[in-house]
């Protein structure tokens, strides 16, 4: 889904996808912006550049301990994922979303900054009604699923 037209490069390939704003790769590419910018409060992200531990589950826990170039960058990430869930209320009409992987472990870290852009971009009466939640299991969804699956393939030993 593409958020941004020329926006920045994909790992598919094409510019401006969401995946380009609004995912790990996207908050370590922030973080990185604002430590080599020496934006105010990412001293502790531009210690962790130097040391080439940057990357977004790093400045996820930096965030979730309140550092504040961190927090910018999560907000960014969250403004963008309020993007893309704006064309998905649009365009599915969906009761919830769930949010998982990597950003869904922030919780409201991120989603709090995705709502407003969502309710923004979204049509009535589809964002009034939608809920955005994390993903329960986190990040380890896909790998519980496909231990499930397996395991009823096997006969449910």
């Amino acid at each position: 889904m593409v958020v941004r037209a020329g926006g920045e490069p994909c790992r598919c390939g094409s510019r401006g996808c969401l995946e380009a704003y609004a995912s790990g790769r996207a908050l370590e590419r922030l973080a990185r912006n604002l430590a080599h910018e020496g934006a105010p409060g990412s001293r502790a992200l531009a210690e962790l550049a130097v040391r080439d531990e940057l990357d977004g589950e790093a400045v996820g826990r930096l965030a979730q301990q309140g550092d504040p170039g961190a927090l910018a960058a999560v907000e960014e990430v969250g403004r963008w994922l309020g993007v893309g869930l704006g064309s998905l209320v649009n365009i599915f009409n969906p009761e919830m979303i769930v949010v998982g992987g990597g950003l869904g472990t922030l919780g409201e870290l991120v989603l709090g900054p995705a709502r407003p852009v969502m309710i923004q971009t979204g049509l009535s009466p589809n964002k009034d009604a939608v809920r955005v939640v994390p993903a329960a299991l986190g990040n380890k969804a896909g790998a519980l699923g496909a231990g499930l699956l397996a395991w009823e393939e096997l006969g449910g030993c």
